[in-house]
């Protein structure tokens, strides 16, 4: 079965400018997220469901194999900082997660052959339900 991704247009557009101004090192990564960008449903950021984890979410989900929990925020490249508290879209679990609803079971390539499964516990925020549309 297949899971529908639904992401906001306002973080789609900021994702795309992103996507075309990495530099070539970083360009590899984003493939993926180009990837689900052009599958996913995109709607106005008042109309994203509050289960949905989208940029800026704090969201819990485990690795499966291990079952071990994360909790992090979803952000730009530029957020991160430094902490394990935040975790970039370009990286492969960060675009795995990105549009994904509770209780989801996703797959990602760590890029190097080896994939693993993450499922998304909770989600503590996210802007859209907290109404912050112009984050």
């Amino acid at each position: 079965m297949d899971i529908e991704f639904v992401i906001s247009s306002l973080d789609c557009e900021r994702l795309e400018s992103l996507i075309d101004s990495a530099p070539a090192t970083v360009q590899r990564n984003t493939v993926e997220l180009q990837k689900k960008l052009a599958n996913a449903t995109i709607v106005p950021p008042s109309s994203v469901p509050g289960d949905v984890v989208s940029m800026n979410s704090v969201v819990e989900f485990e690795l499966i194999d291990s079952g071990e929990p994360f909790e992090m925020t979803l952000v730009y490249p530029r957020e991160v900082n430094g902490t394990q508290s935040t975790l970039s879209v370009f990286a492969p679990i960060g675009t795995a997660l990105l549009g994904c609803r509770r209780d989801a079971e996703v797959s990602f390539d760590h890029g190097n052959g080896k994939t693993s499964r993450i499922r998304v516990i909770n989600i503590y925020y996210q802007p859209e339900s907290s109404g912050d549309m112009h984050r």
